[in-house]
């Protein structure tokens, strides 16, 4: 008992004793322990564990200097083939917009090899049909804005039931609404020259250049 207290009285003492599990309040004499603070610690660890699970990076394996390499090696020469092959058929602002897809599609093909969404199928039958909805809308809806939504959430629509879902698709479909009057007055030849030979180009050139990379198999074989 402190003096001066009378019997009973609760009185504070040093008050609040942080560390990393917990924390504790001292009272009087008896010095009860509250620790009802652990909760809101383990709270605040659970948070920054999930923080960083979710948001901090994550690398995707034990990637090694000279994959790396390739794999950016790879990228290089697809867009750049792709890229001439743009200017071929478009004028130089409108190859912008359309090696911009062809970008999204080396990123998978030539980063992640493995995965289902960047395997061949996907690749060639999910621009075809994402550019076929693209020109579609194009062509048919007069509003642009209107255009655009019904242009991605189409492409989307038709490459899930084909089983052939490719993100880049999605922008494929996007650039043939904004991609210009050289896009628009292809019209769906749009789906073959350039599209369709970029798309080719891009698929050969994954199965050669991760042919190279210790490790990949692109395609990957079915068992």
């Amino acid at each position: 008992m402190h003096p001066g207290k009378t019997p009973g009285q609760r009185t504070w003492g040093a008050g609040y004793f942080i560390n990393p599990n917990f924390f504790m309040l001292s009272f009087g004499a008896n010095r009860r322990k509250y620790v009802g603070g652990m909760c809101f610690m383990r709270l605040q660890s659970c948070g920054v564990t999930m923080f960083e699970r979710n948001l901090l990076p994550v690398r995707l394996a034990s990637l090694g200097l000279s994959e790396i390499v390739l794999s950016s090696v790879g990228a290089f020469v697809a867009i750049a083939v792709t890229g001439w092959t743009c200017l071929f058929f478009l004028n130089s602002d409108e190859t912008l917009f359309i090696v911009g897809s062809m970008g999204a599609s080396a990123v998978l093909v030539f980063t992640t090899p493995h995965s289902r969404i960047a395997q061949p199928w996907p690749l060639v039958m999910g621009h075809f049909v994402s550019v076929m909805v693209g020109v579609s809308c194009a062509q048919f809806v007069p509003d642009i804005v209107l255009a655009c939504a019904l242009a991605v959430s189409g492409s989307i629509f038709v490459m899930m039931l084909t089983n052939s879902l490719h993100p880049p698709g999605g922008a494929a479909a996007l650039l043939c609404v904004i991609g210009g009057p050289g896009v628009q007055e292809l019209g769906y030849l749009f789906v073959l020259f350039p599209v369709g030979i970029n798309v080719l180009l891009m698929l050969v050139l994954a199965v050669i250049i991760n042919h190279f990379i210790p490790g990949r198999h692109y395609p990957v074989q079915k068992n």
